[in-house]
């Protein structure tokens, strides 16, 4: 059989996924390519022409050959260079942040398997218990000992215990199909998990995980396209300085046999008279507000989740524990005296299967507590940030 995987295996073979790097990085490279070309002097521009006159029999050409570079006096090149640059810090939180959502995402599907493993192991005990009374009333009826009564009923029980043992393989098989799909594993038929349903201690207290919640990667992003809107602002404010650009080169005029030369030179810029980035400016000033918004929103949401999934987390893995100790561990106290008073004849078969039947509930139970606990956990984890450390 395949070795068991326990959560950690899961959260490094789901981040391992060669789509999960393409979308990061791809997402990270491009913003450091729209950086790189925020950040460029523009090409200069190499230009030929030729002027010919014609004048009845004599014929004269002038060849220009120039050379002119545009040169940003006010500095936004600069400024937009710098917003790139910010661009890139926010989209790698961004992957931060999106590998964080694929740990959480593993860390679910791990759990919910490890819970459809522990009703499956609840109900199969279940029915060993049964199946092995039926036969041994079989046995005793067969010679008379009880009565036909109690191994009909057993057997009408095993009926039930097997149903119930199928649907809970059933749905484990689709807790196992999703977890390999998150796992990018291809047959999800041998894989297994190990490991405890409740969260191993309580979490951390409300002053740590608020402060977790301010240093989440997307509220980080947000916080830089901010910055680099304001940046994008900044640069477009200066467009009442013009651009400057430079021209030289040189000219040969022919005229007949008789060949001069000469150079060009030439300065020309643009009067910001009309437009000098008044609509650059108030879009990037709408980024930059929208982006605080958006961060400030996030920042109130996030906090008041994390209390309500702070409490809601104690509270389930409380329950947990008590009804474990509570219920659990009496209903099999109960079962093995009901057990004993039935081969002592003191109880009937109804009794006995009460009995088991309260321990496979009680099973059950625990386990829906326990697996309400963690993902509460899970989710508070995702809320703080804790799966982008």
């Amino acid at each position: 059989p395949s070795p068991a995987i326990t959560e950690a295996d899961a959260v490094r073979m789901a981040l391992a996924r060669p789509a999960v790097t393409e979308l990061v990085d791809g997402n990270i490279d491009a913003a450091r390519g729209d950086a790189v070309e925020a950040g460029l002097w523009s090409n200069p521009l190499l230009s030929y022409s030729r002027e010919q006159v014609l004048d009845g029999g004599a014929a004269g050409a002038d060849d220009y050959v120039t050379l002119s570079q545009e040169f940003d006096l006010g500095g936004r090149r600069a400024l937009r260079g710098r917003a790139g640059r910010k661009r890139v810090h926010a989209a790698e939180h961004e992957g931060a942040w999106t590998r964080a959502g694929i740990a959480a995402e593993a860390r679910r599907q791990f759990h919910d398997a490890l819970h459809a493993t522990g009703r499956v192991r609840a109900a199969e005990a279940w029915l060993a218990r049964v199946d092995e009374a039926a036969k041994v009333v079989g046995q005793r009826t067969a010679a008379g000992d009880t009565s036909a009564y109690d191994h009909r009923r057993l057997l009408r029980e095993r009926a039930s215990a097997e149903a119930k043992y199928r649907e809970e393989s059933a749905a484990l098989e689709v807790a196992r199909a999703r977890l390999a799909g998150v796992l990018g594993i291809l047959d999800p038929s041998g894989l297994v998990v190990a490991g405890a349903l409740l969260p191993d201690g309580p979490p951390p207290e409300a002053d740590v995980l608020l402060e977790r919640v301010a240093q989440r990667p997307d509220v980080k992003a947000l916080a830089a396209e901010a910055v680099a809107a304001g940046l994008e602002r900044r640069a477009a404010s200066r467009g009442w300085v013009p651009d400057l650009t430079l021209l030289g080169g040189m000219k040969t005029t022919q005229v007949g046999d008789d060949r001069g030369w000469g150079f060009v030179a030439g300065i020309s810029m643009p009067l910001p008279v009309a437009s000098h980035g008044q609509g650059e400016a108030a879009r990037a000033s709408g980024r930059a507000r929208l982006a605080v918004g958006r961060r400030d929103l996030l920042l109130s949401e996030a906090m008041g989740e994390t209390f309500g999934l702070q409490a809601q987390g104690i509270g389930l893995s409380e329950a947990a524990r008590v009804f474990r100790r509570d219920a659990v561990e009496p209903s099999e106290d109960l079962a093995r005296t009901a057990e004993a008073a039935y081969r002592a004849g003191e109880v009937g078969v109804l009794e006995l299967l009460d009995a088991w039947r309260s321990v496979l509930d009680a099973s059950l139970q625990v386990l829906d507590l326990e697996v309400s606990a963690r993902r509460a956990r899970i989710e508070l984890d995702r809320t703080v940030g804790e799966d982008a450390r």
